[in-house]
């Protein structure tokens, strides 16, 4: 509530109360009248005034001023009548200070303006019409002149108190004010804090994905996988920030979606892995095999709820296990899913449990301290389990852990089971796990109880051994179709289970990191942590009918080979990052880095899908949208528009929904969000599946090339240095040191565009482009390392959102000196190499005047033709010779991609417009 808004309730509050009190004393007055036969007139005024203060404070007729005038003056006639008929002066001084207080209530001073000129025609009355008040001896006129002058002390004290009040109040509301504008420029920061944090992070978390699918010596991919970690970790603080401030505001918003179960599963272990790092715990989960395979509800909230437990309890876990347990419970509505998180950790006491879900608190707020965090997690969880109209429970002993257990209502999309074996009679399984490994009790009775568990919700036959005695006498007596170990047990007969794994399918439990450790490749391992999905997984791929198992797990990605999707995105860095992360989906990634362009696109070539960025110069996203959609044919307005933003915050993804779009893709981009859009979006004849077995494969078969790489990049990682550039922050941002210099080569290259650019929207002041232009090289000066000018593009950017062009205009001249400087550094680097234009002459011969018409004719007649494969001969000819020295297999390339994309008309438009363009210079 605004200070307007506070105010306007605040003061009905104050009106119900003069105007219910000025009624009760009215009807008292009519009736006192009626009984001692006042004069008829006195009674029909004071009826009046009543009426007409009911009108005016029913109605809200005029603003409260003005009602309180109106009231204030109508009240008089009654204290006036009352004055008359009963004749006593003495008498009405009483009634009169007691309605001068109650006119206060209004807090307006002015207002006691009327019982004041009231009081004073009644004074006068007494003195000059009825006089009964007439000067007598000494005593009794210092008597009646102190009664008198009560009366205006008691309307002087009332106004100066209803003054003092009027101010306090209104320097209050100003304060409350303050506050809220305070309020409103932190969710204004922490917006932006958002778009500038999430932007790198995409960058960081992306690329690093990308570099782990690829072959990779150990060393680095551990690198790697830290930087990524250390991303994420960010990224959840930057999360919990903006979820804190979403939370003081109310604005938390459920996204409904359908979702597959065992996708969250895997997501949740794969994140919990990472943050779990080295630490010397056991992950144990529990996964209810019967569970609807798809549900209906806000999907990522539900795993942020998850991870923020998970991530509590590997925190102040340091020994023995962490168990996530996934458990559902059918409803009339759906579905309760209950998840369970318990730990061996520090627990707590009855005490620090009753704090424990306040906002920047912890049990232990020296925990904060130790383990770093801002104490908002489990605050964040219990506020979006109660908007889903779920709730926590939790329960701890100190020194012995913690128990958080969550049930949050869900519907059913699909009721078929996230794991079921239909020909169950196939199978003949063995377990065989020595529990003595774990050395603490309670990690023993878990994983006994997991395993209980599995076996009584699969329903296949399977027999749990004690000791390897046991599975060596009853192997002689049945045959198993599986047998399930650990390192543990392999290492206590190796011989024995090599020789079982000729005759029978061996599964081993281990952790990734031992894996090296047996070398028998008819071993089949399982990484842990093994649970129903990753077992029922397995045994899978025994059966040679793989109709016999239905199983939604998540090796089996989406395969969409003939899928075409447009990327359009004004950072070329923003679109490497997309680009790696579709190419496990075998689709073929087109890319534009305007609105203008990718319509262009459209109009030229089918699309399946568009990944459209929301913030782009000259058309932003929105723009985009709405130019596509307004296109006549059906192609235009069905094709699926998926927004991409780094402004994440409450009500993104509602804004851009409601404006036209398809979906939304906050950045960074989760794998596994992207993967459920793509099956949400591209048609479905179009999608098919390939196990991740494939996958590997076809990796494998790219170890010498991916090799080769790698050494190379290696080979490059010497320290150089550009003027004062932060070259270390512009690897960081660009992913290796080739990238960043052909991202330094890029922004050298069209230095000059860029600089036109800026200055031609400044001079029109086209204020609204050049904040969008600004923001692009905030963002692109910082991914070089160019941090000064970065931070007075920021500047610019934030005076053009504030609409202070004046701040422009001031220091607009200083950021294109910058700029011209930071580009003259990059003109003179040696790391860089020159351009053409400056070495001099190209050493390509020259092509004709004549020859060049020829060709362009030609061209012109291939394009008519609509002979895209001739057009792409004849624009290869170009590229042996040059022109006014510049070398056209540059100068033409991307007319080249136009041809590639067969937009024809346009390549030859471009060709014609280079070539003229190419003289005039």
């Amino acid at each position: 509530m605004g200070k307007n808004d506070y105010q306007k309730s605040y003061s009905r509050q104050m009106e119900t109360i003069v105007v219910v009190i000025s009624a009760i004393y009215s009807f008292t007055e009519l009736a006192l009248g009626y009984m001692n036969s006042w004069n008829q007139w006195g009674l029909l005024a004071v009826l009046c005034s009543l009426l007409v203060t009911w009108i005016f404070y029913f109605g809200k007729y005029h603003a409260y001023e003005v009602r309180a005038y109106v009231v204030s003056g109508l009240s008089q006639v009654g204290i006036f009548v009352y004055a008359v008929e009963i004749g006593d002066f003495y008498s009405v001084i009483s009634v009169f200070i007691s309605l001068c207080i109650l006119l206060g209530m209004y807090g307006i001073p002015k207002a006691m303006l009327f019982p004041t000129i009231n009081y004073t025609m009644i004074l006068g009355y007494y003195i000059f019409i009825d006089k009964s008040l007439v000067w007598g001896s000494y005593s009794s006129d210092i008597g009646m002149l102190t009664r008198i002058f009560q009366g205006y002390l008691v309307l002087f004290a009332v106004f100066y108190l209803v003054y003092r009040y009027k101010v306090t109040q209104d320097s209050m509301l100003e304060m409350i004010d303050a506050l809220k504008k305070s309020e409103r420029e932190k969710d204004d920061f922490l917006a932006n804090v958002s778009h500038e944090i999430r932007t790198p992070i995409n960058t960081i978390c992306g690329i690093s994905e990308i570099m782990l699918k690829e072959d990779i010596p150990q060393e680095v991919q551990d690198d790697i996988v830290s930087i990524q970690s250390a991303g994420r970790n960010l990224m959840s603080v930057v999360g919990d920030i903006l979820d804190y401030s979403e939370l003081q505001e109310g604005n938390f918003e459920l996204v409904e979606e359908n979702y597959y179960v065992s996708s969250t599963v895997y997501d949740i272990i794969n994140m919990t892995m990472a943050k779990k790092s080295e630490k010397p715990i056991e992950l144990i989960v529990n996964c209810d095999s019967s569970m609807p395979s798809m549900l209906t509800g806000d999907e990522q909230k539900i795993r942020r709820v998850i991870m923020n437990l998970v991530n509590n309890a590997i925190e102040f876990t340091s020994e023995g296990c962490v168990c996530i347990d996934f458990r559902h419970r059918m409803e009339e509505y759906g579905i309760n899913l209950i998840i369970t998180v318990k730990d061996t950790g520090i627990g707590m006491s009855k005490e620090s449990i009753e704090k424990l879900f306040r906002k920047f608190s912890q049990a232990d707020m020296g925990r904060t301290r130790k383990k770093g965090g801002v104490g908002l997690g489990l605050a964040i969880a219990q506020a979006l389990v109660n908007k889903m109209g779920g709730f926590i429970t939790v329960s701890s002993e100190l020194g012995k852990g913690s128990e958080f257990r969550v049930v949050i209502p869900q519907k059913i999309y699909d009721e078929k089971p996230i794991a079921d074996i239909p020909s169950k009679t196939l199978i003949n399984a063995a377990v065989y796990v020595n529990m003595e490994q774990f050395s603490m009790p309670r990690i023993r009775d878990e994983y006994k109880e997991n395993i209980r568990r599995m076996v009584t919700e699969i329903g296949v036959k399977c027999r749990v051994c004690r000791n390897l005695q046991e599975l060596k006498r009853w192997e002689e007596r049945e045959a198993y179709t599986q047998v399930f170990i650990t390192l543990v047990e392999y290492m206590e007969d190796p011989a024995f289970f090599d020789s079982l794994s000729m005759r029978t399918r061996v599964y081993m439990i281990i952790d990734s990191f031992n894996a090296s450790k047996v070398q028998n490749k008819l071993i089949s391992k399982i990484y842990k942590p093994f649970f129903v999905l990753s077992i029922l997984a397995a045994i899978k791929n025994d059966f040679v009918n793989a109709d016999e198992l239905t199983y939604e797990d998540e090796e089996h990605q989406l395969y969409a080979p003939d899928v075409n999707i447009l990327v359009i995105d004004d950072n070329r860095m923003n679109i490497r990052v997309v680009e790696g992360l579709l190419k496990e989906y075998g689709v073929n990634v087109s890319y534009a880095l305007s609105g203008q362009e990718g319509i262009n696109m459209l109009d030229s070539q089918q699309y399946d899908l568009v990944l459209l960025d929301h913030m782009m110069p000259e058309m932003d996203g929105v723009e985009t949208l709405h130019n596509i959609r307004k296109k006549k044919s059906a192609y235009f307005k069905e094709i699926p528009i998926l927004a991409l933003t780094a402004n994440a915050i409450a009500g993104t993804r509602e804004l851009l929904i409601k404006e036209g779009f398809d979906d939304f893709l906050a950045k960074p981009v989760e794998n596994s969000v992207l993967q459920r859009a793509l099956k949400r979006h591209i048609p479905k004849e179009k999608q098919s599946v390939r196990t991740e077995t494939v996958v590997k494969e076809e990796s494998q078969s790219q170890v010498a090339e991916s090799s080769d790489m790698t050494q190379a990049v290696a080979e490059k990682t010497d320290v150089f240095a550009i003027g004062d550039l932060d070259i270390e922050k512009g690897i960081l941002y660009c992913g290796n040191k080739d990238n960043y210099i052909e991202i330094l080569k890029s922004h050298r290259d069209s230095a000059s565009d860029n600089r036109d650019q800026i200055q031609g929207l400044y001079e029109k002041e086209d204020w609204k482009n050049y904040t969008i232009v600004v923001h692009g090289i905030k963002s692109s000066m910082m991914s070089i390392g160019a941090v000064t000018l970065s931070e007075m593009a920021k500047a610019l950017e934030l005076a053009g959102k504030a609409s202070d062009f004046e701040y422009i205009k001031k220091e607009h001249d200083a950021m294109l000196t910058e700029y011209d400087r930071v580009m003259k550094l990059l003109e003179e680097s040696e790391y860089l190499g020159k351009k053409q234009a400056d070495e001099g002459v190209c050493t390509k011969p020259a092509i004709a005047e004549e020859e060049l018409s020829k060709r362009l004719e030609a061209m012109e007649n291939a394009m008519y033709d609509l002979d895209s494969a001739l057009m792409e001969q004849l624009l290869k000819e170009f590229f042996d010779y040059s022109y006014f020295g510049k070398d056209l297999e540059k100068e033409l390339q991307p007319v080249c991609k136009k041809v590639e994309m067969l937009d024809l008309m346009s390549a030859y438009d471009s060709l014609v417009k280079l070539i003229d363009k190419m003289k005039k210079s």
